[in-house]
């Protein structure tokens, strides 16, 4: 997976604030612990230093809390949640009919990773970005585009962009995509979030 760009001012308030939770166990932890180092030295050794509190706060909180109502509220995360199976229909200009796309996306608080098995080739992004603060959420990402080894004859490597809209009710991802180099191709995407991957 791969960073992932948003309100940059919105993204440092939970880090701020994770610092000064870990210091101030680290400190709770100290005081309570005292006298008992007191008799112990060594105990101070297997006490959690504020950096190893932050580290555990930071992963729980990058894998599971950004993701829960009241964590969103507090710390104004407006970046939605996409992480699933997406499956629906992509309509190229190379070709005149729809294909079948599937669309998996694996997504944290920090880091997200988008990847499109095709029948000749696989595609994984290397880099987003979402605009969440408008009406209709969108991401824009860039990715590669891999053609299986027995089809690097027929078909090259190459990189491409698409740009996704978010319905309302969050289950829909509708927009376009083209690519670069010698394909020069473009079309829509269409694609529904599956109903194992809702939650």
């Amino acid at each position: 997976m791969h960073s992932y760009s948003v309100n940059l001012e919105r993204r440092n308030r939970p880090i701020w604030t994770l610092v000064i939770i870990s210091a101030g166990i680290a400190s709770v932890q100290t005081a309570f612990f005292e006298d008992l180092t007191k008799l112990w030295p060594s105990l101070r050794s297997v006490l959690p230093t504020a950096s190893l509190i932050f580290f555990v706060l930071y992963f729980l909180f990058d894998r599971f809390f950004w993701k829960w109502r009241w964590v969103r509220f507090f710390f104004q995360i407006s970046e939605p949640d996409i992480s699933g199976e997406w499956h629906g229909t992509l309509k190229s200009s190379a070709i005149d009919a729809e294909s079948p796309m599937k669309v998996s996306i694996k997504q944290t608080w920090s880091k997200m990773g988008i990847t499109s098995p095709f029948e000749h080739s696989n595609s994984c992004s290397f880099s987003a970005v979402f605009f969440a603060d408008k009406a209709q959420p969108r991401i824009i990402y860039n990715y590669e585009n891999i053609p299986h080894i027995r089809q690097s004859e027929t078909m090259t490597r190459h990189i491409g962009t698409v740009e996704l809209f978010l319905s309302t009710n969050g289950d829909e991802l509708v927009g376009t995509y083209f690519t670069s180099g010698e394909r020069h191709t473009n079309g829509t995407i269409r694609l529904k979030k599956s109903n194992s991957a809702r939650g």
